[in-house]
């Protein structure tokens, strides 16, 4: 059907171009206005369609103007199709880096001579309910109600109780040092999975000026983040500042990126004094779309 388009697109052109070149020539040959004498003598043939001669020749230089001008924006058009394809490719080699982050992170201990191994996304749901246990055996408080003491080793109990301090939920030096309790257990294996997690977002940031194709590949990469690993990037992003200043990066591109859109925050461990989800931590713009 488009090939049958473009051959009857072809011929009516050419049966305009024969009908310019009948036109022209017989209008010069019966001294029409404004062609009468303008190239020679009437009598002479030769002379007969030199208008139309002049009219197509300026009419082939404004087309070949035209096919330059066409070409170096087909030339832009392929280059920035060039650089998304590049783009594209590194972005789903960092998610297929973090795929491999995620499937390499494990934990295991044996507490009460039994063997707990937790792998993977699992095992972010093991971190989340230490994190809990954490926070509300030092505050003394009764927010968890789960058996999820199950999965504390017993290092980790003695370094919680080693640790003796005034928690406030409302207090970024407590989460730290909480934070910090945990990941002393864990022998900081989060650390290159929050650093990934940092680049994946810095990248996309920094490299699709087009708000479609920005929200098309953030909403790729939050597709592939669990709920655990959510509030566990939660609370790291809120406290984790930068080695050479006090500056929260990672926090401000999480912001601006608006990644925690589908986190659930009902899993939230610190409350208000009314009992609600502490949301304050973070700007309003990191859970929109």
């Amino acid at each position: 059907m488009k090939k049958n388009s473009h051959a009857l697109l072809f011929c009516i052109c050419i049966a305009i171009v024969l009908i310019l070149w009948l036109l022209g020539g017989t209008a010069y040959r019966w001294s029409c206005w404004p062609f009468a004498g303008l190239f020679g003598e009437i009598d002479n043939l030769e002379n007969v369609f030199s208008p139309v001669g002049a009219f197509f020749s300026a009419l082939a230089s404004g087309a070949t103007f035209f096919l330059i001008y066409w070409q170096f924006k087909e030339a832009d058009k392929r280059d920035q199709e060039f650089q998304i394809q590049l783009f594209e490719n590194k972005f789903f080699q960092l998610i297929n880096i973090h795929r491999d982050n995620v499937k390499n992170i494990n934990y295991s201990f044996t507490r009460r001579e039994r063997p707990y191994s937790y792998h993977g996304p699992q095992a972010f749901y093991a971190f989340y309910n230490m994190f809990c246990y954490i926070c509300t055996h030092i505050s003394q408080s009764n927010f968890m109600h789960t058996a999820s003491d199950i999965i504390i080793s017993s290092s980790l109990n003695k370094m919680i109780k080693e640790s003796i301090m005034d928690f406030s939920f409302s207090s970024d030096e407590s989460l730290k040092i909480s934070e910090e309790i945990l990941c002393q257990e864990i022998k900081y294996k989060l650390n290159m999975y929050y650093h990934n997690i940092y680049v994946i977002l810095k990248y996309i940031d920094d490299n699709t000026n087009d708000e479609k194709r920005r929200k098309r590949y953030l909403r790729i990469f939050r597709s592939q983040i669990s709920v655990y690993e959510y509030i566990m990037i939660y609370y790291h992003a809120a406290i984790h500042k930068e080695n050479d200043n006090d500056e929260l990066r990672f926090k401000k591109l999480i912001e601006k990126t608006g990644f925690f859109h589908n986190m659930e925050k009902n899993l939230i461990v610190d409350l208000d004094k009314n009992g609600q989800q502490f949301l304050t931590r973070y700007d309003e713009s990191a859970f929109r779309s």
